[in-house]
């Protein structure tokens, strides 16, 4: 038996098996806080290639979570002191 001819039947089946597989898999309390630490994982892997590309090395990374919206940094004033600090360092390191 072969997928419905209809593409809307097809697009509905579709989208109710990816969730009935993605519901057991998606949002389980013991498994967020292992995604959580993961989140900058692939962003910081890109950038590695890139900088490889160019034969580049990533000097340092600031990455922080909890930051979603319009000023929620400003809850976090120990991630704009680092973010200072950091600046600094590399204002200091591009001087040589």
């Amino acid at each position: 038996m072969g997928l419905p001819s209809s593409p809307e039947l097809r697009e509905k089946l579709t989208f109710n098996l990816i969730n009935l597989h993605m519901k057991d898999k998606i949002f389980k309390p013991e498994e967020q806080d292992r995604c959580a630490k993961k989140v900058f994982d692939g962003a910081l892997l890109t950038l590695k290639y890139f900088f490889d590309f160019l034969t580049a090395k990533l000097w340092k990374s600031l990455l922080y979570r909890e930051l979603d919206f319009e000023g929620d940094v400003l809850k976090h004033p120990e991630y704009l002191q680092e973010a200072y600090e950091t600046g600094k360092e590399f204002a200091l390191a591009l001087r040589g």
